[in-house]
């Protein structure tokens, strides 16, 4: 199954889990019933994390939105949607990290 993008939402089915996973991330079914990723907050997210995630980035090997940046820069899901949706912010944060190429 393909991962969702992060401002995707699909229609979870009724008596489901509130907690499911869908390949290597994690989901949780908000109150109209609809599944959203779980992600870490922009102050969750190390710098550590963000230059392994920018080591992937760089290399050019895989689409930024696939499950395999999970194992390539060797983080977790919620990292990984966390830093997909504070890209610009992490950026500012940590500009010795971000957008060198």
């Amino acid at each position: 199954m393909s991962a969702i993008h992060k401002s995707m939402t699909v229609p979870a089915f009724r008596g489901c889990a509130k907690l499911f996973r869908d390949s290597d991330h994690r989901f949780e079914v908000d109150g109209k019933g609809y599944a959203r990723s779980v992600s870490k907050t922009l102050d969750q997210i190390t710098k550590e994390e963000f230059q392994d995630f920018e080591t992937v980035r760089r290399s050019g090997v895989v689409n930024m939105y696939s499950h395999e940046v999970v194992r390539l820069a060797g983080i977790s899901p919620e990292a990984h949607v966390g830093i997909i949706k504070h890209y610009d912010r992490l950026v500012a944060k940590w500009p010795d990290v971000g957008k060198l190429t």
